[in-house]
């Protein structure tokens, strides 16, 4: 994934709500190599605050991800962004729960899927570059 010019906005800065796609693409290979994968989880809650201007020259970006809290059906992740330089662009707070398509509601946390985000529990980590 790459930035492109389209994601900017009028003054050259990447567009607030582009942050929540390319999030969104880097959580869904995060969470593919634990074992949970896009369609399985919905988002429930999200807050990003935005710490420093993005543009095409800061790319490409990195996304770390660590797991703050786990309850029986959500999770808690903290998110963040940097440029090629290491400095800080954005940092959210998503909470998203396990989704049961065929009963269309929330499902419980399988073991497996709890041990694989246990240990992902207070440290960040690295997701792919954009």
């Amino acid at each position: 994934m790459s930035l492109r010019w389209r994601d900017l906005d009028a003054l050259g800065h990447l567009n607030h709500a582009t942050y929540l796609t390319l999030f969104g693409e880097a959580r869904d290979a995060w969470l593919s190599a634990v074992g949970i994968g896009p369609s399985d989880y919905v988002i429930v809650a999200v807050k990003i605050d935005y710490r420093a201007p993005t543009n095409l020259s800061d790319g490409p970006l990195r996304f770390d991800f660590s797991v703050e809290c786990l309850g029986k059906t959500s999770v808690t992740t903290a998110e963040t962004v940097h440029g090629i330089r290491g400095d800080l662009k954005a940092e959210t707070r998503v909470t998203w729960v396990l989704w049961d398509s065929a009963a269309s509601a929330a499902r419980a946390i399988s073991r497996e899927e709890r041990g694989a985000l246990k240990d992902h529990v207070g440290g960040p980590e690295s997701g792919p570059r954009a």
